[in-house]
């Protein structure tokens, strides 16, 4: 809902609600020696490979309603434009122990097939259900100085209150301590909560030394409470997800600048910045205790243009670099370096289209990312990293009338293979989208 106000302010809520349900299962296999099966050493088509299930049923429910409003003021030669509101949010997070029933079939190394016939899955009576209610308010202030700055302030607070219970089937690897009860019991595990108030605020200033060019400077700092990126608390001493934690803190900083060319059809951006995430959960070598001593950094350099070069020509294009390090902390990547694993160093994105004579639009882009790192894990003969890669895209659209028109999208057109992420053991990777195409009708009205 908007509303206009005298003066041009804009009064605005928002309500916002939504639902997630996860009901899956995964017949996926561990390439570990343990799970390899060769009746006949000498022929490879005998040679089968054990598989080991995944599942979940979870539902996470969101709903959340803001109050905002703009606001002009002047003070003096000093313009303001004042964004400022509530925010009321309730999020929620339902999860239910599932395990196999039946034999899980084994599948052929080299001639694998995707039904798994002969299992399914049960609930167990595990669960865990956790609440996060966030009230938070907001102020920020964009001041007009002169014809050359504009300077930018603001904060915010966030009053959270989370709750969560849990229970689990107690024994094995990742389960809680039975307590003399059998293996598999499913005992409370976790019954916890937290409030806090977090502050946090923005400041960032802009020049502008001539109409097409402008500079600015923006620093920001900002923070992650226990259970913040999924909602689940923990009693684990080695979890940042543990109430007994402070939040994770975040400080970033950038310095840029930004051109209009081609007569302002095109901009072109330009940026150093950096961030710093501070309070990381970190063992002590010495006594096994852990505390909020460690610290990661990711600083690099982003370049983009998006615009127009002709009325006919569009281009989309962007570089980034990142120098993701663990700054404080032992090191996580499997080469031993201090490097952020899973962060690909570099990445460039590009787009363009040029529309024919004849209303005839066609484009087509490139995307490269660089190898990731490996996290370090006890697994044996799995590679420390995925190597980079390039893959090419391309469009043709064409309008049939004012109101409908046609348009043929293909993806990786070379069906370059390669590695889109993998998983901290390196037994598992998520392989990139292969040759795809899509053909769709868009109708306006």
């Amino acid at each position: 809902i908007e509303h206009d106000l005298d003066g041009g302010d804009v009064l605005r809520n928002t309500t916002r609600w939504g639902r997630t349900h996860q009901d899956y299962l995964l017949s996926s296999f561990m390439a570990s020696a343990s799970n390899f099966n060769t009746p006949d050493i000498n022929d490879p088509s005998t040679w089968t490979i054990s598989r080991t299930p995944n599942f979940r049923d979870q539902t996470n429910t969101i709903l959340t309603n803001q109050t905002g409003m703009i606001s002009h003021a002047l003070t003096g030669s000093v313009a303001h434009t004042f964004s400022y509101g509530v925010e009321l949010t309730r999020e929620k997070i339902e999860t239910r122990g599932m395990e196999a029933v039946g034999t899980v079939p084994v599948v052929n190394l080299y001639d694998p097939q995707h039904n798994a016939d002969g299992f399914t899955t049960r609930r167990t009576g595990a669960d865990g259900e956790g609440t996060t209610d966030t009230v938070a308010g907001y102020l920020f202030d964009t001041l007009e100085i002169g014809e050359h700055w504009l300077v930018t302030g603001g904060v915010r607070l966030d009053h959270y209150k989370a709750d969560y219970k849990s229970s689990a089937a107690c024994g094995g690897r990742r389960g809680p301590d039975c307590g003399g009860q059998p293996d598999g019991t499913v005992i409370a595990n976790v019954d916890t909560d937290t409030s806090d108030t977090l502050f946090s605020w923005k400041l960032g200033a802009l020049y502008k030394t001539t109409p097409w060019l402008n500079l600015y400077a923006d620093y920001a700092v900002a923070a992650q409470p226990p259970g913040g990126n999924n909602l689940e608390l923990s009693s684990s001493d080695s979890s940042a997800d543990n109430p007994n934690f402070d939040p994770q803190k975040s400080r970033t900083s950038e310095v840029g600048a930004k051109w209009k060319l081609a007569g302002n059809r095109l901009l072109v951006t330009t940026a150093l910045y950096r961030t710093e995430v501070t309070n990381l959960v970190e063992e002590d070598p010495v006594d096994g205790t852990y505390h909020q001593t460690g610290e990661k950094r990711v600083q690099g350099v982003e370049i983009s243009a998006v615009g127009n070069i002709t009325r006919n020509w569009n281009v989309s294009a962007g570089f980034t670099t990142m120098n993701a390090s663990i700054e404080s902390g032992d090191a996580d990547a499997q080469d031993g370096s201090n490097a952020l694993t899973y962060t690909p160093d570099r990445a460039f994105t590009s787009w363009t289209t040029y529309r024919l004579p004849f209303d005839l639009t066609i484009g087509g882009g490139a995307r490269y990312t660089a190898g990731l790192k490996k996290g370090s894990d006890g697994a044996v003969g799995t590679p420390d990293h995925t190597d980079s890669y390039w893959v090419v895209d391309a469009m043709a659209a064409y309008p049939i009338n004012d109101n409908l028109d046609v348009q043929l999208n293909v993806y990786n057109v070379f069906d370059k293979d390669y590695a889109a992420s993998i998983n901290k053991s390196g037994y598992r990777y998520n392989p990139g989208l292969p040759r795809a195409a899509l053909l769709s009708l868009n109708l306006r009205y």
